[in-house]
């Protein structure tokens, strides 16, 4: 089971998706068919409900946007070395299986979790 605050943060990266698009004055429909998803996959990711590392990859390529700024969280700099890390982790993981990409997600919210609980009170 996913945590809330893992939750939150898919809700957050469907958003920027979502504000990203209607910046760029693109409608749903011509975006899916770029990424090669229907537009209610497109809708879930932007709801944060279904968001597949694949997908957000291609989202990001085709609306121009690094994916380190459609994924970090609230006042994370974007533009570091953590975004090129992630820029490339995203590029070889866009080329794996559904399954190994649900593996990297999986080990990312246990890290956090276990970042979350170290953090002092």
């Amino acid at each position: 089971m996913l945590s809330d605050d893992f939750k939150a943060f898919k809700v957050s990266v469907g958003a920027r998706v979502k504000e990203r698009r209607k910046t760029l004055e693109r409608v749903m429909k011509q975006v899916a068919s770029e990424i090669g998803v229907s537009e209610d996959a497109l809708g879930r990711l932007e709801s944060g409900t279904t968001i597949t590392l694949k997908n957000l990859y291609a989202v990001g390529r085709v609306l121009d946007t690094p994916l380190a700024v459609l994924i970090a969280e609230e006042g994370e700099a974007t533009v570091d070395a953590r975004g090129k890390i992630v820029k490339k982790i995203c590029h070889i993981l866009a080329q794996r299986s559904e399954r190994d990409v649900a593996d990297v997600l999986a080990i990312i919210e246990r890290v956090r979790d276990i970042r979350s609980r170290a953090k002092p009170t």
